[in-house]
């Protein structure tokens, strides 16, 4: 098994991107540096900032296998996590032991080919807590910044975005989108129209001079549809 692995060098067919990548996002996290570039690929990691609080990782990636790789240490770093990849739920924990370098703490399953999606959590009531540092991607993956799905809303036999580019401000209402699937969404569709938080349906925006949540702008039954590309 590869957990407890020190890779110190990337495997071939394998890339390795680093904790400060643009297309990773944290969520009460802070950086940190020490320039120890032996245990950390370039001197610097990203930490739980506040352990009362939830903290994450998220990304997508392109491949079908990743590793994360961290220098395991008896501080609790990395213990009861929670992984979820493509919404199914892995629990994981490094090695509550002190293992020098680039050392696998979780391997995947073996996915299949194409993009997927990443949260990775550490519950702020658990022992421990979040450190990371980088991310092995095998078939030279990719990283692509987090999405876990696009949305659209349907009414009747159309379908709505409600990005603000399709808002009719003057009549103060979503305009019934163009599909070049015919009456289905395509994956052009869904990408170009498709919003990626569910959450935006209630949160207030300001198009013109208006403003009011998308939802009240829905005024008989309508349906969510989740959708997912590849």
């Amino acid at each position: 098994m590869p957990v407890g692995t020190n890779y110190a060098s990337v495997p071939t067919s394998w890339l390795r991107y680093d904790n400060t990548d643009a297309n990773i996002s944290y969520i009460n996290m802070v950086a940190g540096s020490n320039g120890d570039t032996t245990n950390f690929l370039n001197g610097n990691y990203i930490s739980t900032v506040t352990s009362t609080l939830d903290s994450y990782v998220k990304f997508n990636f392109i491949g079908s296998q990743f590793r994360l790789l961290n220098q395991c240490y008896i501080d609790g770093r990395n213990q009861n996590l929670n992984i979820t990849i493509d919404s199914i739920l892995y629990n994981a924990s490094a090695p509550n032991a002190y293992i020098g370098g680039h050392v696998c703490y979780y391997e995947s399953p073996v996915l299949t080919s194409g993009q997927h999606n990443v949260s990775i959590k550490h519950a702020g009531t658990s022992a421990g807590f979040l450190f990371f540092d980088c991310i092995d991607i095998y078939s030279n993956g990719t990283l692509k910044p987090y999405n876990n799905g696009y949305f659209l809303i349907k009414q009747s036999n159309s379908y709505y975005s409600i990005k603000s580019t399709y808002y009719d401000a003057t009549n103060k209402v979503y305009i019934p989108l163009v599909l070049s699937g015919g009456t289905v969404p395509n994956k052009a569709d869904i990408e170009l129209y498709g919003f990626t938080n569910v959450t935006d349906l209630i949160t207030s925006v300001t198009i013109g001079t208006e403003t009011f949540k998308p939802i009240d702008k829905l005024y008989s039954n309508f349906q969510i549809k989740r959708y997912k590309t590849k």
